[in-house]
């Protein structure tokens, strides 16, 4: 039986985004052909003169607006009246026309993979059969989208037919060297849709707008596309908001305008008439459920690393990759280049020493962009990747190939052929030489061919092609396959043509092609339904790509006779990634926030409230006396004893773990979560909660650990002042303590007679207004390191960088070294960057310490400063960091906090023993004790003097921490500081303790923890 696909007419989200379009001209009769037909037979959607009233407009809009959200409330649209915007109302393209034009936007949100395309062909059909609309422009931003978008108007052919009874529905592609089928298009008496790229008619030089002997008459080409009004679609708007973009579609004069995409830019969905987000889809099986393998490298700082990822231009700058020397220890990074600039400056790697960038140079359409350097030295864009990136890829090939050869074990009984779709970073890695992403494939396949039997014949060069779009000829003008690869091979144009044109081919088993290549050409436009791995070699940093990138895949598959198996647990799309799995779903989930789809959103500007001093305290003798001893600086003396410090040094380096140069391969599925938080109601300062949890999981995984979990409600108590994320009812480690961990209750109160509260995120809910918040969960996923092979590598000067930021003499670095015994200096050898690393940190640790517990404070001497300039008469502080002070003793009414600790000390502690209180103050930012670099600057928490018997006073400086056993504080620097600090402040006469919350005589001394530090007293 011949392939052919099958199409179901009665998808419940297909049929509601026609429906939601279509009812937008609820009302309006349908014309005829007699009665809209204008001079040379151009047949328009509307006669001229003639025009849509807005106010019927809006309120059909509302109308569908408001039921589509009843129907779909997890997907709700805003109600905004009609929005005109900029991109609706303005003036025509700059060098064409001084005319303007008027025609709304209405936007419809399609997750990608769930039939967009076909909705707006079948959209077309509904308005023509209801309304007589028959002239329809669909706009796409690239060649890939266009062979896609005509790719579904021939296989949806048949099955419109059948359903619409129209046989001459008929699809124009857009020529600028063939003008005269414009005439054709606005003189069809029937349904037709012209297909254009925005690059074809967004300047004034295309052919679009130039005089044509093609054309009779008087008429430029783009006027006869003007006069028919036609309706134009916007395939992935987002790719046409430039100005001269708007300008454009504008020039087309359209009766109104439909935006199609699932990844719309916030701020430009005009109108919103349908939405079906990524976590419906997902929760409705309508598309692939995702799951991430990341490929991670746990160090790979050994080769010499510069690597030039892109030349832009306006400014020109170049964008690399490199190895960045920050307080000695190395990190690839990636740096934004100009020329002239100092790379050394830039990165403070020895390597690159009295390198200065000379010359940048933008790419052009027969050569890379590069950057020429000092020496004469020059890279390029198209250089081959060596080194350590090299074993990564080749894992990721590898790890896609096998993952490839199950699955299709796997399906090969239901019928359905698996491809595999590579990103790769250069075209040049793959079709130049060496090609290196094309040999680690073939190496990797052939080594695994051996293992599956049903492989045994089919060469690697034959089970892969590539493709790799050009986009435009020399005169600017955007051409189709057959002029874009005049000047290449037949290997290219037979890869366009299986890729971009010859589908059902490439999905039949007598096809070998499996596993298929590309650069960016197959972004939006492009997908097919059998592909069930996507492995990204290139480095996607945006997390819009990413995206893009995995919406290749998530199509459910077809089988050899072009229909879905149905069983959902065959639909799992897998992407091989180069970095770990947790960064690569949190970059994911990035994007779905960027598009209002996640969550916790960022804070918003918090409210302000303002803190005032009270200017009798400020004045008073208390407070003056204690500043100006606080304000004291002293000397300091380290007694170094290096036989000591030798000691503990080659101790620590002996016990300190050094990174072997691994893999790592981490595994897991990529499920959004959807919270609906709910005010049910409030009784006295306590708000009752309804908090629903849904997930986007469709079928088990068993493979993962993972079950299906239906919806669930949780109803919760949560008190004034209170930490949702905290909630006692959410167990250790459950996510929610996480999504939910900035919301804490901050105002409970009434509006318009509704109860409503409000976090200190400055969300706010009520019953009629919930909270909804999509969020990544992490499934359970397995994980493994791989060990690299180990080879020579050069080692850096350790002892000079270890120098250059412990202050160390170089003798005492190399006695440490050489009293090291030799199974730790036989690691240097294995992984040299990762060991000088080690050995930095572990020496900068060791030395904080030893001075910590050595320095010792003499000679003060008065540096006074004007407290004035440190405590203003008036602080703005976000209200969420104040609490009133009760005592009266404040320095200000109302005192800044930094956590619960801190909260706890000042409203219990001080609180209760406010009487006993003459001032107290947190310490500003601005105050730091100078300690030694190794160690830190520190900045205290409190300051307070309480009176004593007889009304003496007791000057204190307390810091709060979440307990007083400084062992069990979370960071050695913490502890250190805090050993420093009390050995300063016990020189300058001042009591000095850790306490915590709930400390109740927080006033008592710890007692002597250290020997007296002062010299000569």
């Amino acid at each position: 039986m011949a392939f052919e696909f099958k199409f179901n007419a009665d998808m419940p989200h297909q049929k509601a985004a026609i429906n939601n379009v279509v009812e937008l001209f609820d009302g309006f009769q349908r014309l005829d052909t007699e009665a809209v037909i204008m001079a040379d037979e151009i047949i328009p959607n509307l006669p001229d003169g003639a025009s849509l009233d807005e106010e019927w407009l809006a309120d059909n809009l509302q109308a569908v607006q408001l039921g589509h959200n009843i129907q779909f409330p997890d997907a709700a649209v805003p109600v905004r009246g009609l929005e005109m915007g900029s991109e609706a109302d303005g003036m025509m393209l700059e060098g064409v026309s001084n005319d303007s034009h008027r025609a709304p936007h209405f936007t419809v949100e399609m997750e990608t993979g769930t039939g967009k395309t076909y909705v707006y062909y079948r959209t077309m059909l509904d308005l023509y059969q209801r309304c007589g609309f028959r002239k329809f422009i669909v706009v796409v931003p690239s060649i890939a989208i266009l062979e896609g978008v005509k790719k579904t108007f021939e296989v949806t052919r048949k099955h419109f037919q059948e359903l619409y009874g129209v046989t001459n529905f008929k699809l124009i592609e857009y020529d600028g060297a063939r003008l005269g089928q414009l005439r054709n298009f606005a003189q069809s008496q029937y349904p037709v849709v012209m297909v254009m790229t925005s690059q074809s008619f967004i300047r004034a030089s295309n052919n679009f707008y130039k005089e044509t002997n093609r054309l009779a008459g008087a008429r430029l080409p783009y006027q006869w596309v003007q006069e028919t009004r036609p309706i134009v679609i916007l395939d992935e708007p987002q790719n046409m908001g430039s100005d001269r973009a708007k300008e454009a579609i504008r020039t087309l004069a359209p009766l109104f305008v439909l935006r199609y995409s699932a990844t719309h830019r916030s701020g430009e969905t005009p109108n919103t008439v349908y939405r079906l987000t990524p976590i419906e889809a997902f929760r409705q099986g309508l598309v692939k459920q995702i799951e991430v393998t990341g490929i991670s490298e746990l160090s790979g700082l050994n080769m010499p690393q510069f690597r030039l990822e892109e030349v832009t231009r306006n400014p020109i700058t170049a964008k690399v990759r490199t190895v960045v020397v920050q307080e000695g220890l190395t990190s690839e990074q990636t740096l934004v280049l100009k020329q002239g600039d100092d790379l050394f400056k830039k990165t403070k790697n020895p390597a690159h020493q009295q390198l200065f960038i000379v010359n940048i140079g933008v790419a052009t359409d027969d050569e890379p962009g590069f950057v020429r350097f000092s020496d004469g030295e020059e890279i390029s864009t198209s250089d081959p990747v060596e080194g350590s990136r090299t074993e990564v890829w080749r894992a990721q090939i590898r790890e896609t190939i096998q993952t490839h050869f199950d699955r299709q074990r796997r399906l090969q009984k239901h019928g359905v052929k698996v491809l595999s779709l590579f990103f790769i970073d250069r075209v040049a890695n793959y079709q130049g030489q060496p090609g290196t992403i094309r040999r680690l494939f073939e190496e990797e396949y052939t080594n695994l061919q051996a293992k599956y039997p049903e492989w045994k014949g089919k060469a690697a060069g034959k089970v892969h092609k590539g493709y790799f779009a050009k986009k435009k000829g020399k005169d600017g003008e955007v051409y189709s396959e057959d002029v874009n690869l005049k000047a290449d091979g037949e290997e290219a144009k037979e890869a366009f043509r299986l890729i971009m044109k010859a589908k059902e081919e490439l999905l039949s088993f007598t096809e070998d092609t499996a596993f298929l290549f590309a650069h960016s050409a197959l972004k939006e436009g492009w997908d097919n339904p059998n592909v069930f791995q996507i492995c990204t070699l290139n480095q996607t940093v945006s997390s819009a790509k990413k995206r893009q990138e995995i919406g290749r895949g998530l199509r459910l598959c077809v089988d050899q006779q072009g229909n879905r198996p149905e069983e959902l647990n065959l639909n799992i799309l897998t992407v091989v990634a180069n970095e770990s799995y947790e960064s690569y779903v949190a970059n994911l989930q990035q994007n779905y926030k960027d598009d209002g789809e996640g969550a916790p959103p960022p804070p918003k500007k918090p409210s302000l409230s303002t803190a005032k001093r009270r200017d009798e305290l400020f004045n008073g003798e208390a407070f003056q006396t204690f500043w100006k001893k606080l304000c004291q600086r002293l000397s300091y003396r380290i007694e170094v004893n290096t036989d000591e410090l030798v000691q503990e040094a080659v101790k620590a380096l002996t016990s300190a773990k050094y990174p072997q140069p691994m893999l790592s391969i981490s595994k897991g599925q990529f499920v959004v979560r959807q919270y609906v938080l709910r005010l049910e109601k409030v009784i006295a300062q306590d708000a009752v909660l309804m908090l629903e949890t849904r997930d986007s999981q469709t079928v088990s995984q068993v493979s993962l650990g993972m079950t299906t979990t239906p919806a669930s409600q949780h109803q919760l108590v949560l008190s004034l002042g209170a930490d949702l994320g905290k909630h006692k009812t959410f167990p250790a480690g459950d996510p929610r303590r996480q999504h939910f961990r900035k919301f804490k209750l901050q105002k409970v109160y009434e509006q318009y007679g509704e109860p409503r509260v409000k976090f200190d995120n400055e969300v706010e809910i009520s019953p009629s207004e919930p909270f909804w918040m999509d969020v990544q969960v992490t499934a359970p996923k397995e994980k493994r390191d791989v060990e690299t092979i180990a080879e020579a590598q050069p080692i850096p000067d350790f002892i000079g960088r270890a120098a250059a930021e412990t202050d160390l003499t170089r003798a005492t670095l190399i006695r440490i070294f050489g009293e090291l015994p030799d199974s730790v200096k036989e690691k240097l050898l294995v992984n040299p960057e990762g060991w000088t690393n080690t050995f930095i940190s572990t020496m900068r640790n060791v030395l904080a310490d030893h001075v910590a517990d050595r320095i010792k404070y003499h000679g003060g001497h008065e540096v006074f400063s004007d407290p004035a300039d440190l405590f203003a008469a008036e602080v703005k502080q976000p209200q969420r960091e104040l609490v009133d002070d009760e005592t009266g003793k404040g320095l200000y009414d109302r005192v800044q906090i930094d956590s619960d600790v801190e909260r706890a000390f000042v409203q219990r502690t001080i609180h209760d023993d406010g009487e006993n209180v003459a001032v107290y103050f947190k310490f500003p930012p601005k105050f730091k004790l100078g300690l030694p670099r190794v160690i830190g600057n520190y900045n205290p928490d409190w300051a307070i003097v309480r009176l004593g018997e007889g009304q003496t006073r007791i000057e204190l400086v307390r810091e709060t921490k979440g307990t007083t056993d400084e062992s069990a504080l979370r960071f050695e620097s913490e502890k250190r500081k805090i050993r420093a600090a009390r050995r300063y402040f016990e020189a300058l006469g001042i009591d000095y303790r850790v306490v915590t919350g709930e400390t109740v005589k927080y006033w008592e001394s710890e007692g002597p923890k250290v020997p007296s530090p002062l010299a000569g007293h």
